[in-house]
């Protein structure tokens, strides 16, 4: 008589514990839902900010091959450029050594443009500097791009 007991109660009570064995597989896989829509939109930022940062690079690129850049515009476009790369991600190891890269390089040629800017040089040779320097972040620039 208790075995049929025994059984009647599994028998009723079985299916509560696998409705609730379900319930919270179901939170458990909602909640996971819930954090890998997180990243993808996180991630969707962090491309869309990739990729607004490789635009600004490109129109720099054409402006120093196309155009006479002064030396205020070369400053303010470097600023663009260290201001952007300091929103970046850096999520990976790999991201975090390119930041730090880029940040490096982009400080140098901030560093010769104010060296320049308080030289003594004639306005000619300073023009023939930034042109050097035009070079060199166009090279800077390729870098960041193919990268």
């Amino acid at each position: 008589m208790t075995t049929s007991r025994s059984l009647a109660f599994i028998a009723f009570f079985m299916p509560s514990l696998c409705a609730c064995t379900v319930m919270a597989l179901k939170q458990d896989v909602e909640k996971h839902e819930v954090l890998v829509a997180d990243k993808e939109n996180e991630l969707k930022k962090e491309e869309a900010q990739q990729t607004r940062l490789r635009e600004e690079s490109i129109q720099l690129k054409k402006d120093l091959a196309t155009k006479q850049v002064s030396l205020d515009d070369l400053k303010s476009r470097l600023e663009q450029l260290q201001r952007a790369n300091a929103s970046t991600a850096e999520n990976t190891k790999e991201q975090r050594e390119r930041k730090d890269r880029l940040r490096v390089k982009l400080k140098t040629h901030e560093k010769e443009l104010v060296k320049v800017e308080q030289s003594n040089m004639t306005e000619t040779q300073k023009q023939e500097k930034l042109e050097s320097m035009k070079k060199d972040i166009t090279k800077t620039l390729d870098i960041l791009l193919h990268s």
